[in-house]
């Protein structure tokens, strides 16, 4: 789960998983084009870790957030979710 909070640009990525498979937020954010020009990725290992990061974000940029989880050989991604900060 990742959510961005546009009240103080935070992204919050936890893993509830029990196996402890890493679980990757990717956050973008554009500079006039489209999601992606800029970003960082927040990493969360084990059940129950908690991981907050702040973004420098400027306001009305789109913003993309999408959930990545590591798999043996492969990894998983959501499909980007797309806010204004």
């Amino acid at each position: 789960m990742a959510k961005f909070d546009h009240r103080s640009d935070k992204v919050v990525a936890w893993d509830k998983k029990p196996d402890g498979r890493w679980i990757e937020a990717e956050i973008m954010w554009n500079l006039g084009g489209k999601p992606g020009t800029e970003g960082f990725s927040v990493y969360a290992k084990g059940a129950g870790t908690l991981k907050t990061k702040r973004a420098r974000i400027p306001e009305g940029r789109a913003v993309a957030i999408r959930m990545c989880v590591w798999k043996p050989g492969r990894t998983d991604c959501s499909a980007w979710h797309y806010g204004r900060a």
